[in-house]
């Protein structure tokens, strides 16, 4: 039964995978306060049901898969549903460990990365964590975010002055609260990751 005194978040999900698919949509649907909205077998047909809702009962998180079946990937199913709902919510849900893939995806916009081996209960935390605060801080993706900063430093690719900062900043040991302290003296940790890495 869900709790009426608390926002129903709603969720939708594209996993190729059907069984764990069902799965995961079963659990989340048993946990107060949580709604599934839509279950896509991938990227394409995710954005093509969330175009046909017209922005009433929109998802407020969109779980995906990075490598999905049809014509986008994970990669193009998060550029396209943060182009076309910047306030929409994006966890990356997969089995994918590779850095180059995680930090990609929190530059592209990412709210959350979290691997599929992690316990059920960890995912329903991210989906909290995002609903709540905008982000969720997993372990890989702190792990390589701060590997790509001791990495690359001031010559990470594409990156603006600001986003040099908050890697080096990361790179000598500061957490994220005392970045946010130093560059913004804000509590919004995540946004300052994010700026969405992108150029304004």
């Amino acid at each position: 039964m869900k709790n009426k005194k608390q926002p129903v978040i709603r969720v939708a999900i594209a996993e190729r995978d059907q069984a764990i698919r069902e799965a995961v949509c079963e659990k989340i649907s048993n946990t107060v306060d949580f709604e599934i909205v839509i279950e896509a077998d991938n990227g394409e047909e995710l954005i093509t049901r969330l175009k046909l809702k017209k922005n009433v009962a929109l998802p407020d998180i969109c779980v995906i898969n990075v490598t999905m079946h049809g014509n986008k990937d994970g990669f193009e199913t998060l550029k396209e549903i943060k182009d076309t709902w910047p306030e929409m919510r994006v966890l990356i849900f997969t089995a994918i460990e590779n850095e180059h893939t995680v930090v990609d995806m929190v530059r592209n916009g990412a709210d959350g990365y979290l691997l599929k081996k992690a316990h059920f209960a960890e995912l329903i935390t991210a989906l909290r964590k995002i609903f709540e605060t905008g982000h969720y801080d997993s372990d890989i993706a702190t792990k390589s975010l701060i590997h790509a900063a001791k990495k690359y430093g001031d010559r990470l690719p594409e990156i603006n002055e600001r986003e040099s900062e908050f890697l080096s900043l990361l790179a000598k040991g500061h957490s994220y609260k005392e970045i946010a302290k130093i560059m913004y003296k804000s509590p919004a940790l995540w946004k300052i990751i994010t700026i969405r890495w992108q150029r304004n």
